[in-house]
């Protein structure tokens, strides 16, 4: 805000502008609005070395003799300029004492209300391969307007954090948010941390009631244009046919999969692939299920998968994740919706592959019955039936996990939990799956 009222706002040109003419080249710099931000004007920039272009956003904080300090992003971390005559006029951009080298993302300055200068940005640290990630994300304190940076405090020391912006309230406290894992599955996170400035010259949270890394929303869809591009990119190398063997995964949570991995650990590195949620091969990345993605984590199938393609090391491995928690077996026998959506993504995945294998794991939804739990093996049978004929999949194999042992012989409600029952069933369901079909379906 100038002292006359009027709104700075950063600016940079990155395809087209209104204001090209008038920027002359200088890409990086200031817009001005008069009237609350109804309508703006160009006032004045910068220009950034081409190589050091990416996108070159900025962050402004305004210092006590009426100048203007300007952070802004580049291929090689952060560049500075100043403003003496509100935003007109800049100095060439040079590099940010203590922060190029560093991450190519964009930073947010502020000016605290006591004077001092918080800078978000990244702590500037390579990899083994001499890049800096978008990692350690971290609040910085200077008390000579942004000159040095004296005190500083981690504010999540994760990498894939970037996009900072931050806010002062009137008791002091700053507000920070920032996006975890924008590119990658299961995160897609907007975050938060509440912090005094006291906490940043201690290092460390000292002021009551702050907090780092509290999740305050999160994208849990499927498509994404990074997800996209992995799609396109899957598309042009599909295996043939032949060596492309298909795994069907049915049944609850127990199947679909809970727990966040660390990225590391989510990916494949064996030769497979996860058939999507817009039902298109995409690289094998977990969580492979979307059933109830404020959950969805890692599951068996991943784990399946690597030990196949180590077996059959000329072989690629398609999974097609169809399972969805807390569903009881009603709605997978044939003529239940889950067993019509599966059938319809397993038929599409064939296209490119063969069916190999049906894995199945589910029951605690049917265990709060006995009835439903004595009746387990003969009911699954005749799904099992059902399902290898409407795949023309011959005597496929299908494959049924116990429930876990650690279950309780009661549920949330104190009532009796009949899951040994439903593991005593599924015990006997080759017998049941070798009985004819009229005495599988006599129910």
């Amino acid at each position: 805000m100038l002292p006359d009222g009027r709104w700075l706002a950063p600016f940079f040109l990155s395809a087209r502008s209104a204001w090209r003419e008038q920027m002359a080249g200088k890409e990086t710099g200031v817009i001005v609005t008069s009237d609350a931000g109804a309508t703006w004007a160009w006032q004045g920039g910068t220009s950034i070395a081409p190589e050091l272009r990416n996108f070159s956003e900025a962050t402004l904080a305004p210092r006590r003799d009426g100048s203007i300090l300007m952070a802004i992003r580049t291929q090689k971390g952060l560049y500075e300029s100043t403003s003496p005559d509100a935003g007109k006029t800049w100095s060439e951009a040079v590099p940010m004492a203590g922060f190029s080298p560093g991450s190519a993302t964009r930073a947010c300055l502020l000016r605290l209300k006591s004077g001092a200068f918080l800078l978000v940005y990244h702590e500037p640290e390579t990899t083994a391969s001499g890049k800096y990630p978008r990692a350690k994300l971290t609040a910085w304190l200077s008390d000579d307007e942004g000159r040095t940076w004296s005190h500083k405090l981690l504010l999540d020391e994760r990498a894939r954090v970037s996009y900072p912006d931050a806010t002062q309230a009137p008791d002091g406290r700053i507000f920070i948010t920032y996006d975890l894992g924008r590119y990658e599955p299961a995160d897609k996170a907007i975050l938060l941390s509440v912090i005094k400035e006291e906490d940043v010259r201690a290092g460390k949270l000292v002021s009551a009631g702050s907090m780092t890394k509290k999740v305050i929303n999160q994208a849990f869809g499927y498509g994404n244009h990074g997800e996209l591009r992995d799609e396109a990119r899957v598309a042009e190398s599909m295996p043939e046919k032949e060596t492309f063997d298909l795994y069907l995964l049915i049944g609850q949570s127990n199947m679909a999969g809970r727990g966040l991995l660390p990225l590391e650990d989510r990916l494949s590195r064996e030769r497979v692939l996860k058939f999507s949620a817009r039902n298109a091969w995409a690289p094998g990345v977990e969580p492979l299920h979307t059933d109830k993605p404020a959950v969805a984590g890692a599951g068996l199938g991943m784990s399946f998968a690597r030990q196949m393609a180590e077996a059959k090391p000329k072989v690629t491995i398609g999974l097609i994740p169809c399972a969805v928690g807390g569903t009881p077996l009603d709605r997978w026998v044939k003529g239940g919706d889950l067993y019509a959506a599966a059938l319809v993504r397993a038929r599409e995945a064939m296209k490119s592959g063969n069916l190999k294998g049906i894995l199945w794991h589910q029951g605690e939804a049917d265990s709060g019955s006995e009835e439903k739990a004595g009746s387990y093996a003969q009911r699954l049978a005749g799904m099992v039936k059902d399902l290898r004929a409407d795949l023309g999949a011959g005597d496929v194999p299908f494959v049924a996990g116990e429930l876990g042992e650690f279950l309780e012989r009661t549920n949330k409600e104190g009532r009796p939990s009949f899951w040994p029952v439903v593991n005593e069933q599924l015990a006997t369901l080759p017998g049941w799956c070798r009985m004819p079909t009229s005495w599988i379906r006599q129910d």
